[in-house]
Parts: C-alpha cells; sequence; structure tokens
C-alpha cells in the first residue's frame, strides 16, 4: 500500500513547479496514474493506510483529483443498492444512506477540471450517483448545489450541452428551488457535444491542456464520458424545463423566449407532443410578458403553426378574450375551460393573466388620458377594488414595480397618509393618477448614467456574441464533414488539394457580399 500511495501522490507536483508542465508530459504522467489505478483492486482502494486512516482523508480531492475519484467510486460500489433494492430499475448507483454524501460533495465542489477530462465517465457517475440518491431519498434540494457547482467547475460557461444539464434542471424542479438554476440555464447554449469521430486530428486547433476554455476545447464529447448520449428531443425537454423554472420565478421574458425557441424547432412531418405543451404555455406567458400571442414566432413553420392551432383553439379564444373583452367576461372564459387547462398544468399560469388583464386595461389609459382620478380609472377599466384606499394601494404598487409610468397627485390640502411600506396615500376622493408625458419624465425615467451603463452593457453584450461566433466558426471549420466539403468544392473549382493551399480565412475577414448588406 505504501509503494501505491506514493505513485498516487507523485501527480501532480507539490509544489508546484514555477513553469507548467509540458503538454506532453502533463499527458504522459497522468495516464500513468490512469493504468495504475485500472490495475488496482477495488478491495485496496477501500483499505485502509498505515495507523488506520481512510484514503478519502489521505488524498486531497482539489489536487490528486483521479485517485479520490477512483476511491470513491469503490466505496460507493461497496455500498450502492442494486436495482433490484432501489425500486428504481436502471438505475445502479443508489447509497443506502448518507455516509459517503460529505465525501461525494467535496469531490463535485473541488475536483480540478483537468484531469476530469481524462476520467468522465467516472466523473460522472459521481454525479449521477448524488442526483439518484438525493431523488431517491425524496430530498432532491440536498444535490442541487453541489450539482450545479460540479457543472459549471467543468464549464463555466455551461455553453455545450450536456446529459447533467437535464438531471440538474429536474433536480432544481422536484426540489422546488429555482434561484440555483440560473447560473446554468441563464447560459445560452451554443455547442452540442460531438463524438471525436466528428473531428479531423490533423488540423484541430486545441488550447494548452493547462488553459481551462472547455467551450472552445473539444473535450466534453459523447467519447470522453463526461456528458452521456443527448438526442434533441432530449434537448427540446431541457429546454420546456428551464421554462418551467423562468415561470416559477416570474420571469415571464426569458420564460417566453425558451418556449419560443421549442415552438420553432425544425419538424418533418408533425409536431411533437412536447412542442404542443411548449406552444399553449407560450401562449400564456407571452400574454403576461406584454406582449401580442395572436403573431406566433417568426422562424416557425407553416407545418407546426398549423398543427399548432388546430390543438391550442381554447388558448386562442382565451387571448381574444384578453384584448378585446372585458375583465368579467375573461374570467367567465377561464372559469369556462378549467378542465382544460388542469390537464395542461396550466391553471396557474390562467389566473396570472387576470392580474395581467387588470395591469393591462389601466396601462392602455396613457394612450389616450394625460391624468384621471381614481374613480374615473375604476369606471373606465373595472380593474381597480372597490375600497378607494385599496385602489389606491394597488396604483402604487404598480408604479413601485415599473409597470407604469405616472404618479398619483392629491388636489387638496388635507394631510396625506401612510401605506404600509412608507409611501404617501393620498385622500382617496381627490386623487388624480398622472400619466407621465414621455419616457424622459415619470419615475421611469432614464438618467445619462444610466443610459450609459446600459450602452456599456450592450457593448459588451455584442462583442461576447462576437466572440461565440468566431468560436464556433473554428469549431465548424474542424469537423470532418465541413472539411469534406470544402476539398470537393476546391476540386470542383480545379484547385488541387494541397497541404499549403490553407483553411479559408477568418469570418471577419471575408468581404460581405452587398445584397446582404442590403437586407440589414
Amino acid at each position: 500500500m505504501e509503494a501505491l500511495l506514493s505513485q498516487l501522490l507523485a501527480f501532480p507536483p507539490h509544489p508546484p513547479p514555477t513553469q507548467p508542465l509540458p503538454d506532453a508530459e502533463y499527458e504522459k504522467q497522468i495516464k500513468t496514474i490512469l493504468q495504475i489505478l485500472n490495475q488496482t483492486p477495488a478491495n485496496l482502494l477501500l483499505g485502509g493506510v498505515a495507523g488506520g486512516g481512510d484514503l478519502l482523508n489521505v488524498f486531497v480531492p482539489s489536487r490528486h483529483t483521479i485517485p479520490y475519484l477512483y476511491t470513491l467510486l469503490a466505496h460507493i460500489h461497496a455500498v450502492a443498492l442494486s436495482p433490484e433494492d432501489s425500486a428504481r430499475p436502471g438505475v445502479s448507483l443508489v447509497l443506502p444512506d448518507w455516509k459517503l454524501w460529505p465525501k461525494i460533495v467535496e469531490f463535485l465542489e473541488q475536483f480540478d477540471p483537468i484531469q476530469v477530462r481524462y476520467a468522465g465517465l467516472e466523473w460522472r457517475r459521481v454525479l449521477e450517483t448524488a442526483t439518484n440518491t438525493a431523488i431517491y431519498w425524496n430530498n432532491p434540494a440536498m444535490a442541487i448545489d453541489p450539482v450545479q457547482t460540479a457543472i459549471l467547475r467543468l464549464d463555466p460557461t455551461a455553453s455545450t450541452y450536456t446529459s447533467n444539464h437535464n438531471l440538474f434542471a429536474q433536480l432544481c424542479l422536484l426540489g422546488g428551488s429555482y434561484p440555483p438554476a440560473l447560473p446554468v440555464i441563464d447560459n445560452i447554449i451554443r455547442h452540442f457535444p460531438d463524438t471525436p469521430e466528428d473531428y479531423i486530428p490533423s488540423v484541430s486547433i486545441q488550447a494548452s491542456i493547462n488553459e481551462i476554455r472547455p467551450g472552445a476545447l473539444l473535450t466534453i464529447t459523447t467519447g470522453s464520458g463526461l456528458t452521456g448520449a443527448v438526442t434533441y428531443q432530449e434537448f427540446l425537454q431541457y429546454s420546456l424545463w428551464c421554462a418551467q423554472i423562468y415561470i416559477g420565478l416570474r420571469q415571464w421574458e426569458k420564460a417566453e423566449i425558451t418556449l419560443a425557441s421549442i415552438i420553432m424547432a425544425p419538424v418533418d412531418n408533425a409536431v411533437s407532443n412536447l412542442m404542443v405543451i411548449a406552444y399553449k404555455r407560450w401562449v400564456l406567458v407571452r400574454l403576461l410578458s406584454g406582449g401580442d400571442a395572436k403573431t406566433m414566432p417568426r422562424a416557425t413553420s407553416h407545418l407546426a403553426a398549423k398543427a399548432y392551432r388546430a390543438a391550442a383553439r381554447h388558448y386562442d379564444v382565451l387571448v381574444d378574450t384578453y384584448f378585446k373583452g372585458s375583465i368579467d367576461e375573461l374570467i367567465a372564459e377561464i372559469e369556462a375551460g378549467k378542465e382544460i387547462w388542469q390537464t395542461d398544468s396550466n391553471e396557474g399560469l390562467t389566473l396570472e393573466l387576470l392580474e395581467s388583464r387588470r395591469r393591462y386595461a389601466i396601462i392602455k389609459l396613457e394612450e389616450i388620458y394625460s391624468a384621471l382620478s381614481l374613480e374615473e380609472v375604476g369606471q373606465l377599466t373595472s380593474a381597480l377594488p372597490a375600497d378607494p384606499a385599496r385602489a389606491q394601494e394597488y396604483i402604487l404598487s404598480l408604479i413601485r414595480d415599473r409597470h407604469l409610468n405616472a404618479s398619483l397627485e392629491c388636489r387638496d390640502s388635507k394631510p396625506p397618509a401612510t401605506s404600509n411600506d412608507g409611501l404617501e396615500l393620498k385622500q382617496p376622493s381627490n386623487t388624480v393618477l398622472c400619466f407621465a408625458s414621455d419616457s424622459t419624465t415619470g419615475p421611469l425615467a432614464v438618467s445619462e448614467e444610466e443610459q450609459f451603463q446600459e450602452l456599456q452593457e450592450t457593448t459588451a453584450r455584442v462583442l461576447a456574441l462576437a466572440d461565440q461566433v468566431k468560436e464556433m466558426d473554428v469549431r465548424m471549420s474542424l469537423r470532418k464533414d465541413f472539411v469534406d466539403f470544402s476539398r470537393r468544392s476546391r476540386r470542383g473549382m480545379g484547385t488541387k488539394d494541397q497541404p499549403g493551399s490553407g483553411p479559408e480565412p477568418p469570418w471577419e475577414e471575408m468581404p460581405m457580399d452587398e445584397d446582404l448588406m442590403e437586407e440589414y
């Protein structure tokens, strides 16, 4: 054991050398460690060291990631419930208790993201064990933080879609814990995991092994084991779960965009049931975000649009009532279709429509009037509570939540009362709702400093998007099918496929077609 332990502790060198190991030497040493561990019996890893210590207490997960991982898996396999015991067919790694849980959490939060690239399958087994165990013991919230940390530790951008994304989104939904999901699901998926055979090794441009740039590196592949095989339907399911999380957080615009991406997914002969579910929720969320649900996303195919309309007629009627009917008519329509909304698990969203319709009715008044008394607002919209004090509180909440660019004014000299949150309450009988004349005035007016900050944030997003496009361009140029296509194209133009001919110029250096420029 002492000889084995000395070999496993030798990598990586500690303290670290002033100059990082060359890539070739790094790979050589880590593959030597893997070879030793693959030849070591599991019972030897379960044994203690001199003095009665456990190997898990000897290895440091952030430094000795591979030995710690193999030792942890040996412990997991030794105690894991069988599929029969766990009553979960196909799930073989479920812990019978929480004794190993601290060690699993310690590993997921501290592992070296470079080392696990060489033991991706083993790393994923630990991640799935944490997920399966938390779900099996009806405590999914226990695994949310460590799984989130592990995903972002492996890929800080979380931009390469993996099977781990689905596990994480499912955990958050089952645990009813939505805010921790945002650091992962807020990232745009830009890449799908490829197989190594999809790329040409001789022209593959890789960053240094010691750089943590998983978005640019071709390391998260099905061949590496860091992700399981994924399908397009699984990605749509992940998107639907993300939308559900946004709905739970009432982030309507994000939910709308996510659902729209499902609606616009390419179809062959028919839309899937999942896409129909997404459309029904998109209709409701679109209204809640202040949009017009009568118009589908522009990229929706004609076949899909026709199928959606046929499958969601009751939702289209609800949209018409929302815009053309009164609040009482909307209430009646929601009540009439209650069984439909319940069957589709959308009853909660239909109830949210009532509050949205009340806001919509009041906000629309600013297009016609410059000022109205609260009594007149109530008569025109039927959206205010009958009690004047409650009506005033409601208007103040709309202003405070930045839904309404207006203010309340009192037309007499009586001392104002105070609301529960400290805002002044005007005398109900003389309170007037004054709408701001334009976006430069009123409580929603934006200062020059705020405009400048918004401009800087927009510039940063555009620059980040440009970098992402360049990265995708490089990844595309490395794909085997693209290289084969380029070779055939050069042969067709009479150009010899010689090594010195070089690759295509970068996208930003290629001349822009004038016809394309005119379109924009």
